[in-house]
């Protein structure tokens, strides 16, 4: 009975630890930014202590239009990120935000990409610093490591594959590379891609090792690379169509492994629901988890991927009703995103009419955590 007892009192600590910290809802749908804008959601952390980083539009012409949010549960509305307070900055985004909250993208001059600045951000008030002083332009983010040490992207046009130290001023170039996409943990396995070619780079970008089209199509994307870069996710064009690939390291050049499985009807599976940049938050850090759309005839169905599993659940399957009904009447998920590193917070976009807003859920859904709960219980019981 003693043993019983401490149990459930150490059960009851950790349940009220996580509802003391995580989002007291299981999906959130951020309004415009600002009034009657669109807001593009491109990175989040994991639910427990959830934030949201993306692009707002409010609309107007250049070069006030783009501005970086944050959104955190418990605002009221989502926050400008400052940007740098010198250099004529005038709008921005925000790309890439690391488990622990640090925030990088870039800052702009123009409203436009060609002036582009590689930053991190801080918050509302804070302003953003640089990550690189260098004159070269275009400079565009699209990852950082889990560890928050190396955020990835590239630079100028044609674009030079780049790796920024983080609290080191300056850049690394990827020799031969165009653009990187994908990072590892700790940031010493990379994947990207040329205009030719996708790639991945094992020793932090010294040298590149092709990842071979399977059929008579092209690498379009490398969006994920495993801790060790033993395997690799992306996506090839093939006629009119993307097809999710896999490919695995056999000691010495990467090789084909595998399609990823389509719903049925599928024809084409898009990384990150539109592809391109959006790929690279498209897997979950382990790689169990993809998420993206799969065209359907001449739908785009969001999807997500348990790569335990045979093939792909489409969202409105996986959501739990308590989930669907915080969706505002009227709008439907268009797109899935990208996923977080612990592979806990699914995010995108919902749409109604030309009125886009942001949508951020838990995963796995509500309900099996509590089954597992009541599977906890039961244990203690059977032990009694």
């Amino acid at each position: 009975m003693r043993k019983l007892l401490i149990v459930s009192c150490f059960l009851l600590v950790l349940i009220g630890t996580a509802a003391a910290s995580a989002p007291s809802q299981p999906l959130y749908v951020l309004d415009d930014f600002p009034t009657n804008g669109t807001i593009l959601l491109r990175d989040a952390t994991g639910w427990s202590d959830l934030k949201v980083v993306g692009i707002g539009d409010n609309g107007a012409t250049a070069p006030n239009y783009m501005k970086p949010f944050l959104w955190e549960p418990g605002y009221t509305a989502i926050k400008q990120l400052a940007l740098p307070s010198t250099g004529g900055f005038v709008g921005g985004a925000a790309y890439a935000i690391s488990p622990s909250g640090q925030i990088f993208g870039t800052a702009t001059t123009t409203g436009g990409s060609s002036a582009n600045n590689a930053v991190q951000y801080y918050s509302d008030t804070v302003a953003a610093t640089s990550l690189d002083n260098s004159t070269v332009t275009r400079q565009m983010v699209r990852n950082v490591s889990a560890d928050g040490t190396k955020v990835v992207g590239c630079y100028a046009t044609p674009s030079q594959a780049t790796v920024w130290t983080v609290g080191t001023i300056g850049v690394s170039e990827v020799t031969g590379g165009g653009e990187v996409y994908a990072v590892n943990n700790d940031g010493t396995i990379l994947g990207g891609i040329t205009s030719t070619l996708g790639w991945v780079s094992r020793d932090g970008g010294a040298t590149l090792k092709s990842v071979p089209v399977s059929e008579t199509g092209t690498v379009t994307t490398v969006a994920y690379v495993s801790n060790d870069g033993g395997t690799v996710y992306g996506s090839e064009t093939i006629g009119t169509n993307y097809h999710g690939k896999i490919w695995t390291w056999n000691g010495t050049d990467y090789v084909y492994s595998k399609d990823m499985p389509m719903i049925t009807g599928g024809t084409s599976w898009i990384l990150g629901g539109s592809g391109g940049p959006t790929a690279a938050y498209s897997t979950s850090g382990d790689g169990k988890y993809v998420v993206g759309n799969i065209k359907v005839g001449t739908s785009s169905v969001p999807v997500i991927w348990d790569t335990t599993k045979a093939s792909p659940t489409k969202i409105t399957d996986w959501l739990t009703a308590e989930q669907q009904a915080l969706i505002p009447s009227g709008y439907s998920i268009t797109y899935v995103y990208g996923i977080s590193n612990d592979g806990t917070t699914l995010y995108g976009e919902v749409k109604s009419g030309t009125t886009i807003k942001g949508f951020v859920a838990l995963v796995p859904e509500p309900a099996t955590i509590s089954l597992l709960g009541l599977g906890g219980l039961a244990l203690i019981r059977r032990k009694k």
